[in-house]
């Protein structure tokens, strides 16, 4: 399956899919990196989103608000024991975000919209 950190082509392109769909890019990746009913911990949030423990924590927090995920805690009193779990719009939410990954394609940097406009201003027809 393609990742949704790689960068260039394919990236711009996923994002502007995934906005098309009104759906936001870091809710989209947040989503991709549970599976099934798995937990997962803030710091392994982080690690795999490559972002600091407060960053993921959160993205945890705004997708909880959006209903999209569950947070456990360990202990009342230790906010660091913090995990969370998709819940089942949340993982609606993240077929949704595979299909959209499926079809996106990344342009041919030869015949990509600004080298083809180029050629196309080269020609005469842009002017």
């Amino acid at each position: 399956m393609r990742e949704l950190t790689s960068a260039g082509p394919l990236g711009s392109a996923l994002r502007r899919a995934l906005r098309a769909a009104e759906i936001d890019p870091k809710m989209a990746r947040l989503v991709l990196l549970f599976y099934e009913w798995r937990e997962l911990r803030v710091r392994e949030i982080a690690w795999r989103l490559g972002v600091s423990k407060s960053t993921a924590s959160r993205h945890l927090d705004r997708a909880e608000q959006a209903g999209l995920v569950d947070k456990f805690y360990d202990n009342e009193l230790d906010r660091r024991a913090t995990s969370g779990r998709l819940t089942e719009r949340g993982r609606q939410l993240r077929i949704t975000v595979e299909k959209i990954l499926a079809t996106c394609t990344p342009l041919d940097p030869k015949y990509g919209w600004a080298s083809g406009r180029r050629a196309a201003t080269a020609r005469g027809q842009y002017e």
